[in-house]
């Protein structure tokens, strides 16, 4: 039985037009994407050892008067190995210098980058300081260079340096003062910790995932503990974020592929969203609404949750969603060979039969996601580009060396009038290329709901 997307099936009100633009990495080794808080500015890096640092703008103006969707390459830059990316906000001390950069390196070194302005003459980049990890930890406790996270604290961060720096390096927890760098002001070992976010909300307040699940700690309080909630926290954490619109408010991954959002004035996840089939590898909350988390995965999907729909559906989708795994796979006749082409076919074939359910059954509840599906490529990174307090677009990065602009349309917009094409614009040389793909998107995906328990996080 062949499956093809049902186009007839897609609901107007969540339909999502993607662009994609090839990125010239020689080693096709892209691992992070950051966009600029005000400015139409976005840095899309790799992990390979030269030319790895790309920064683009997004023309809106151009793209309007001309109804094409102008992306202009400005610099490249070498850093080598970079695996983590932030920009300083401008509404703070860094951001004052103009357009700089944080990363994260596979060395084990940390990077503070001056940029220059994009619009001017050609000029290179300047490293305004550099922050060696290695040289602050026992080379027995390294158990990797690697640093992949990496965050620029906020202005509710009054403890501490204005804009200073939160990295994770081999368990370890480190706090920078971006004024020196030869000292961090704090160094906290969380051993079997992978991934860990700051609150943008609270002052001194950070959530760490690993081993042991969601935990959250306050570094203000000396030798402070690692608050876990009780229940349903089970299984390797390997990403975390908090919501930048409810200080109570994050999301992380479970068991590689579940997301899970949790409050932490409860002992129990919020709500659990199960519908990936493959790792997860990134997070994304909107800047503009407090209903949307986005999560980007190898299965070749980025789902974007409604996270209202999510809480309402109280039970299990119809039985129908789950065709493909209560069945024997092996008489199927689209059962690729390849256990990624597997993956991805059972997440597009498991989305098929949910969005016919939510049709041709008159299902009263609203559908939890809308789905972004990708053939032969795993979605490695997302952030959004915020163009006001109405509009929003999602950046993405994916391992076929794709960058892709998504956009969500309303009842009243079509694709032609979102992007008509697409063009690439580079002002040394036209080295990008662009793929316009139709993509299938629809209401998917599966979820359960808890209910809160007596536990609660105390700070």
């Amino acid at each position: 039985m062949s499956v093809q997307p049902l186009k007839n099936l897609r609901p107007p009100s969540s339909s999502v037009s993607s662009s994609y633009w090839s990125i010239p990495d020689s080693e096709v080794y892209l691992s992070c994407v950051a966009t600029h808080e005000t400015d139409p500015l976005i840095a899309v890096a790799s992990g390979a050892r030269n030319s790895n640092l790309f920064i683009y703008e997004l023309d809106k103006k151009a793209g309007e008067a001309e109804q094409h969707t102008i992306l202009t390459h400005h610099q490249t830059v070498s850093l080598s190995g970079i695996h983590s990316l932030q920009w300083a906000s401008p509404y703070q001390t860094l951001g004052g210098y103009g357009n700089v950069l944080a990363s994260g390196h596979n060395s084990g070194l940390a990077y503070l980058t001056l940029l220059p302005d994009p619009h001017s003459d050609s000029e290179p980049a300047e490293i305004l300081r550099e922050f060696d990890h290695k040289r602050h930890i026992d080379p027995s406790e390294i158990k990797s260079t690697r640093i992949r996270n990496l965050s620029l604290l906020g202005k509710n961060w009054t403890c501490c340096a204005d804009s200073a720096i939160m990295t994770l390096f081999s368990q370890s927890i480190f706090l920078w003062d971006p004024s020196r760098s030869d000292v961090p002001m704090m160094r906290k070992r969380a051993r079997g910790t992978v991934c860990l976010d700051p609150s943008p909300l609270r002052d001194g307040v950070i959530s760490f995932g690993g081993q042991r699940g969601v935990s959250i700690t306050d570094i203000r309080v000396k030798d402070s503990p690692g608050l876990s909630p009780p229940n349903d926290n089970g299984g390797l954490v390997t990403q975390i974020k908090w919501s930048p619109h409810d200080e109570n408010l994050l999301a992380a991954v479970h068991d590689s592929n579940i997301v899970k959002l949790w409050d932490i004035r409860a002992g129990g996840p919020l709500v659990t969203l199960n519908g990936h089939t493959d790792r997860v590898n990134s997070l994304s909350w909107s800047k503009i609404s407090d209903n949307k988390v986005t999560s980007a995965s190898s299965d070749g999907t980025i789902r974007i949750w409604n996270i209202k729909n999510c809480i309402e559906m109280q039970s299990q989708p119809p039985p129908l969603s789950d065709y493909s795994a209560n069945n024997d796979k092996n008489n199927l006749d689209w059962l690729p060979q390849s256990l990624n082409q597997y993956r991805r076919q059972t997440s597009r074939y498991d989305d098929i039969f949910s969005h016919m359910t939510y049709f041709l059954e008159g299902s009263k509840n609203k559908p939890p996601s809308t789905t972004i599906f990708a053939n032969n490529r795993e979605f490695l990174a997302l952030s959004n580009l915020s163009n006001g307090k109405s509009s929003e677009k999602l950046i993405s990065i994916d391992s076929s060396g794709f960058f892709g602009l998504h956009t969500r349309l309303n009842s009243s917009t079509t694709p032609e009038e979102a992007f008509p094409a697409a063009k690439i614009s580079d002002t040394e040389s036209n080295t990008g290329s662009t793929v316009d793909e139709d993509l299938f998107s629809s209401p998917s995906s599966t979820m359960t709901s808890a209910t809160s328990h007596d536990f609660e996080f105390k700070l």
